[in-house]
């Protein structure tokens, strides 16, 4: 209960994106009662936010159908300065991207684009046969304002399971056929999964503290819940027993499985600043990838059978200050990207190389980098940022070459320039 009545004026610093009245958020680097809420959301949103959103989510009834656009021969093509201010340009193709503009939901690939919709939000998951699983939201925190969505390669929309006032975080079963969701119903959130052919819901917990950001780790759900106190993290076997993943005085949340599943990054403040963290599938081997300032260790208070009792060891390099958050696999494993909010409410993108325990940023001087989504090659990432008053899609290869803004596709998505929640796919 301490969560929740910190939860009353708390200031949230997420990646975010806003959904009328509610905030679906992707990541959640503010105070600690938000961060029992972990990746999922709090009920809380100010007036002018939820005005904001509803201008740019509210469905337009020549919105409501997939609408078809000349196909573009120069998608994704465009040009950024490199290092030395010369310019490259290149031409990426491969691929889906999925992105919300003030158009609503819109799927880019080498043929062009087309808008699907306004109220749908992507997740970062798509079913074995290519369909994109959503979030279709009214915006209004109805009974029935949010679903989950499932849309298929031309474009069509089709909803599954039950409706609640707040849906999040869907993630799906490594065999497709069912997705786990963190839902609000009767007041608080807990997990659900529903099957995907049938659209029936089976109730996985039940704790008033609340339990939120649920992941697929293998055969187990990890989770995030408030249910002894501070933000932990717990996994939840095929066979439904539960066991808690951590255990500290501080929180812990934004649990984020490697694809193999055998290990979690995850995002904590037990060293004072946010921090990205990771651990076995088991809670042990915990270690920190990102630095902290050297105040603090990552040594469990609690139970034998949490993480490692000892300090944890992290890379010599890496961002030194400034809260990390939304942490994101490359789909082999080798490179985890995270944010870090700097001073003034930038945010840069960086890279956490797995294997040489080394990060590095991708963002450029004077811009602001929110929300990554590799490639499906792992040799890209995309962005949405802000340069000036303008914030469209960039693919930045992590190769050499500099970045590459997706200029045309860009400037085409969405008059104002609002491109927001970048998903990317193989074909």
């Amino acid at each position: 209960m301490r969560e929740r009545d910190r939860a009353i004026g708390a200031t949230l610093r997420m990646v975010m994106f806003v959904i009328g009245g509610a905030i679906a958020s992707t990541a959640c680097d503010g105070a600690s009662s938000a961060r029992a809420t972990a990746t999922t959301t709090t009920a809380t949103a100010t007036a002018t936010a939820t005005a904001t959103a509803t201008a740019a989510t509210e469905p337009r009834s020549d919105r409501t159908q997939p609408t078809s656009h000349a196909p573009a021969t120069d998608t994704m093509h465009g040009a950024a300065p490199r290092a030395d201010g010369s310019l490259t340009a290149r031409t990426v193709s491969e691929g889906v991207l999925y992105a919300v503009t003030a158009d609503g939901l819109v799927r880019i690939d080498a043929g062009g684009r087309r808008v699907i919709g306004a109220g749908l939000f992507p997740s970062r998951w798509q079913l074995p046969d290519g369909r994109l699983v959503a979030i279709a939201s009214k915006g209004d925190g109805s009974p029935d304002a949010e679903q989950l969505a499932l849309i298929d390669r031309e474009g069509g929309v089709t909803r599954i399971g039950f409706a609640a006032p707040q849906l999040r975080d869907p993630a799906v079963a490594r065999d497709g056929r069912s997705i786990v969701v963190a839902a609000n119903r009767d007041g608080h959130s807990d997990l659900y999964r529903i099957d995907v052919a049938t659209g029936r819901d089976i109730r996985l917990t039940d704790d008033v503290e609340g339990n939120f950001a649920p992941a697929v780790a293998g055969d187990s759900i990890v989770f995030v819940s408030s249910r002894d106190g501070d933000a932990e993290l717990y996994r939840r076997s095929a066979r439904g027993k539960v066991v808690r993943l951590t255990a500290f005085h501080r929180d812990d949340w934004a649990p984020t499985p490697s694809p193999d599943g055998k290990t979690i990054a995850f995002l904590s403040d037990r060293e004072g600043p946010v921090r990205l963290f990771a651990m076995s599938i088991d809670g042990t081997q915990l270690r920190r990838l990102v630095p902290g300032d050297g105040s603090g260790d990552a040594r469990s208070d609690g139970p034998g059978d949490g993480p490692s009792d000892g300090p944890s060891d992290g890379p010599s390099d890496g961002p030194s200050d400034g809260d990390v958050g939304d942490p994101v696999w490359s789909s082999d494993g080798a490179w985890l990207a995270y944010t870090v909010q700097r001073a003034g409410g930038r945010s840069e993108v960086w890279v956490h190389d797995m294997r040489r325990n080394a990060s590095w940023t991708i963002t450029a001087a004077g811009a602001s980098d929110h929300e990554p989504a590799f490639a499906p090659d792992g040799r890209s990432i995309v962005v949405s940022r802000e340069l000036g008053a303008q914030t469209d899609l960039w693919i930045v290869p992590l190769a050499p070459d500099a970045a590459l803004q997706t200029t045309q596709v860009a400037r085409r998505l969405a008059g104002e320039g609002a491109e927001r929640l970048p998903r990317w796919f193989a074909r």
